[in-house]
């Protein structure tokens, strides 16, 4: 209903709709195509590499879009591949469970991550550089979601882990 209320509102035209609609299945249609494959390769290659392509491929976005929407996206995207390739190697997250446990696993990261994203708001405000501290945080709130949260998760017995 989004894209309908920019119609409504004169942001955008209808064929703007439409062109972002084919754009988004053309994207999803390639993923589905591509994912399998890449999947394959990448689990071929070690840690060390799949490390380096979630700290790669990041840093070059961020390179091509130094602003703060690019760092932000960067960023966080750096924390949670980095911490899914080290969460799949040292906690073994499961995400199955009673539903009580799940649960209190939403609520629990979900109040991490909001005291992290706030805090560390709080903390940095009017620190210079400022896309230096803001990659810092946005880093942080990223690995929290792949990698810390489902460790504390493990610890607490609110998840199963393989590790």
């Amino acid at each position: 209903f989004i894209p309908l209320s920019r119609v409504y509102l004169g942001v955008h035209f209808p064929t703007d709709l439409l062109g972002g609609y084919i754009l988004g299945a053309v994207l999803l249609l390639l993923y589905l195509w591509l994912e399998p494959g890449a999947e394959m390769w990448l689990r071929g290659r070690g840690r060390a590499w799949q490390l380096g392509a979630a700290v790669a491929v990041p840093a070059l976005l961020m390179l091509l879009f130094p602003t703060e929407d690019g760092v932000t996206t960067g960023a966080t995207l750096m924390g949670m591949a980095a911490g899914f390739v080290l969460e799949r190697s040292w906690v073994g997250f499961e995400a199955g469970g009673a539903w009580w446990r799940r649960l209190l696993r939403f609520l629990l990261g979900a109040a991490v991550l909001v005291g992290l994203y706030v805090g560390l708001r709080v903390a940095f405000s009017g620190a210079e550089p400022a896309l230096l501290f803001r990659f810092l945080r946005y880093g942080l709130v990223g690995l929290w979601g792949a990698l810390g949260a489902p460790w504390a998760f493990g610890r607490l017995r609110l998840a199963e882990t393989r590790r």
